[in-house]
């Protein structure tokens, strides 16, 4: 007898850069939760761009409304709270993301990975704020049973533009978050 698939939510907004960087755990989610439905919960910015990939099932929008924009808050919260979530992997971290917990509070059987207060799986780490993305990634991941992550494999990636880039070229990408330095 075949088990349950079980929905898992993925939530990762974020900036480009950090974004790309989630490809690794997202891989590594869709690896460990083979027979199950897997969401993300991202950017209409990103959607065509996580769609691609093919690691998710289904890509939902969340526009990141503003806190007192209640009705819209309430909307989101019940269309989440339908999908019956097994798990939640917040590789957001964020304060928006981790009020997205109560949504889902008073469902004792939803799992919990991120920083939200009280949450089933935290991330316990103290520096988590001080290492670069992808080693909290790691240490986030592993502390609930997720460790084989490799860094972002973008192969899948198509291109449909040609640049016309003559070689050798130098890509400059400047910026990093003020609070994340490394």
């Amino acid at each position: 007898m075949a088990s349950k698939k079980e929905n898992i939510l993925i939530i990762k907004h974020g900036a480009l850069g950090d974004f790309i960087l989630s490809f690794g755990p997202f891989k590594a989610i869709r690896n460990y939760h083979l027979n199950d439905r897997l969401f993300l919960l991202t950017t209409n910015m990103f959607k065509e761009f996580a769609e691609e990939s093919n690691y998710f099932d289904e890509i939902i929008i969340d526009d990141r409304p503003n806190f007192w924009s209640v009705k819209t808050i309430f909307k989101l919260a019940n269309f989440l709270r339908k999908k019956n979530f097994h798990r939640v992997y917040d590789l957001q971290t964020s304060q928006r993301s981790s009020f997205y917990y109560n949504f889902f509070r008073f469902k004792s059987n939803v799992e919990w990975s991120g920083v939200a207060f009280r949450c089933s799986h935290p991330d316990k780490n103290p520096d988590r704020n001080k290492i670069h993305t992808i080693e909290r990634h790691k240490i986030q991941l592993a502390e609930i049973g997720i460790k084989n992550i490799k860094l972002s494999d973008l192969s899948w990636v198509k291109s449909i533009n040609n640049f016309r880039i003559n070689k050798p070229y130098i890509l400059f990408s400047p910026g990093a978050s003020p609070r994340r330095p490394k």
